[in-house]
């Protein structure tokens, strides 16, 4: 009986031990948690990740393990995002979002993606649309356009979160518009300006302006740029140098213009009583450089 009652309080003893095991590491656990969630609302990024790494370590089965590696991930791209630079930011996020995309946990950092995404390729944007240097500007435009693919992608921003921040969205195509169009417009106008100088060259001054004509009508801000304004006046220069003076007398004509028609007309109207007179005398009289006879009695054109 004794040996009974030993064993029935030895297993007792093992069961609370392990009830209170259990209980003194959940509470660690979730305090740990707790504290990194704390770091990373306060946007104390880097003491956050140290602390869900520290957690991750201590208790790799924790029901909020899921949680913690994406939060790791997010709080990466939140340090980067923050940077005028916005490379380090698109490197990380292509990095680091394959990775967590598949955490069960991952559907919980949704809505802070689609404010950490679209402000990557909103930088790369409005960067590119007030860039001089084509070359540069290329580049930023391409990594605007790689950060919008990650944005287009209904596995990181789904379609609810999308209306909240399509305004936004519709800025940042419209900026990558406007650079692509400077960048066209810069390689148009140096271009033409080329073509204009050769063709100015070879007096070819007609085909000068045709090629300034085209430009303008599709870029009509370029009227007043310093390059094309130089082209133009060498294009007058050219042509001013083209003219030449020379002495060629001209002959007096000895006859009239050729008649038009065989016939002429005179056409008249009178207007009165006739007053009577020599049927046989004429008046004449000078009307816009011609000469007309009218009988004297009658009134009538003779010629």
């Amino acid at each position: 009986k004794l040996l009974y009652v030993g064993g029935g309080a030895l297993a007792l003893l093992l069961i609370g031990f392990v009830v209170l095991y259990f209980s003194l590491t959940s509470g660690t656990a979730a305090e740990m948690f707790q504290a990194a969630e704390e770091d990373y609302r306060s946007q104390a990024f880097a003491q956050a990740i140290d602390k869900y790494e520290k957690y991750l370590k201590a208790y790799p089965n924790d029901a909020n393990v899921s949680l913690a590696r994406v939060k790791i991930g997010t709080a990466r791209l939140w340090q980067t995002v923050e940077s005028r630079d916005k490379t380090h930011a698109l490197n990380a996020a292509k990095e680091v979002l394959p990775q967590i995309e598949n955490e069960d946990a991952f559907s919980d950092v949704r809505a802070e993606l689609a404010s950490i995404l679209p402000e990557i390729a909103e930088g790369f944007a409005s960067q590119a649309k007030t860039k001089e240097d084509i070359t540069e500007a290329q580049k930023l435009v391409d990594l605007a356009e790689e950060a919008m693919e990650l944005v287009d992608n209904p596995a990181y921003i789904p379609t609810s979160l999308r209306k909240s921040i399509q305004t936004r969205l519709d800025t940042v195509a419209e900026d990558i518009l406007i650079a692509k169009r400077n960048i066209n417009q810069t390689k148009r106008l140096t271009a033409d300006v080329k073509a204009i100088r050769e063709a100015a060259d070879a007096g070819k001054t007609v085909e000068a302006f045709e090629i300034r004509k085209k430009l303008l009508q599709e870029y009509p801000g370029l009227e007043q740029h310093p390059s094309l304004v130089e082209v133009v006046l060498l294009i007058t220069e050219r042509e001013r140098d083209l003219v030449k003076v020379t002495d060629e007398p001209i002959e007096a004509l000895t006859e009239d213009h050729p008649q038009i028609a065989e016939f002429q007309v005179a056409l008249a109207s009178r207007r009165g009583q006739a007053t009577g007179g020599d049927e046989k005398q004429m008046v004449f009289f000078l009307a816009r450089g011609t000469v007309y006879g009218l009988n004297a009695a009658s009134g009538q054109l003779a010629w």
